[in-house]
């Protein structure tokens, strides 16, 4: 048996919502976790440093980090006030969440709307999309300075539209912009050799970008760092405040 909690999407107030489902993850009481987002606006939510919508998701998975819960993305068909959240969008959502690392996607409906219109396209706008996912590093890490460390991401590609060719970018300023190029070119192995620079104040985010496609890349979940000790891994959850 497999327990599974549908929760509100930002734990940082347990009384009040009566949640604390970070430390369920933590104590092993769910196996799976679905933070529901319901929203209708298509807004950022591919554009600019991530979008609004995939920061959303990034955040809600650093807060079961290191823990053996799998984290699912809640969407709905309508949002908390009842508008249709449209087709087009639930499946940029959609694919918004898998980029940024959600195990899953579960569609909460209570019209005809996800039969009718949304699972028709799913096939072929969403199983069957290319995209990349970081997996290494991720945030939360710190690298020693001047050490090789390999940069890892997960391919999901198709027959019909692979990617190819992939080019890393690094942000200094935890995500804000990405101006230093960690390679302009290189072939879609899941894997990058990196020389860890030596900034020890800088807080760093790493993004693989599709290079014929940019609009399909992802970026760290959180800002790593860097020192002159043993690089080490994180083991727990972060805090990190997300805006709309």
């Amino acid at each position: 048996m497999q327990v599974s909690a549908a929760v509100f999407p930002d734990p940082r107030d347990p009384e009040k919502i009566g949640q604390d489902w970070p430390r369920w993850a933590r104590e092993n009481l769910v196996d799976i976790m679905m933070p529901m987002i319901y929203s209708t606006s298509l807004g950022n939510i591919e554009t600019g440093k991530g979008g609004w919508f995939a920061r959303c998701v990034k955040w809600q998975l650093l807060q079961t980090r290191g823990t053996s819960t799998l984290q699912s993305t809640g969407l709905g068909t309508t949002n908390n006030n009842g508008a249709v959240n449209s087709t087009t969008n639930m499946i940029a959502q959609t694919l918004s969440a898998l980029r940024a690392g959600a195990d899953s996607v579960y569609v909460f409906a209570n019209d005809n709307h996800f039969r009718n219109d949304y699972l028709p396209q799913y096939k072929t706008k969403v199983s069957d999309a290319p995209f990349l996912r970081l997996e290494s590093p991720n945030g939360g890490e710190k690298l020693r300075i001047g050490s090789n460390h390999t940069i890892t991401w997960t391919n999901f590609n198709n027959a019909r539209s692979r990617i190819l060719r992939v080019k890393i970018m690094l942000s200094e300023n935890g995500g804000r912009t990405y101006t230093t190029t960690v390679t302009g070119l290189t072939a879609n192995t899941g894997s990058f050799s990196w020389t860890v620079p030596n900034d020890a104040n800088a807080h760093y985010r790493l993004r693989v970008i599709d290079a014929s496609n940019p609009s399909i890349y992802d970026f760290s979940n959180d800002y790593f760092t860097v020192g002159n000790g043993a690089s080490s891994v994180p083991d727990a959850p972060s805090v990190l405040k997300v805006n709309k």
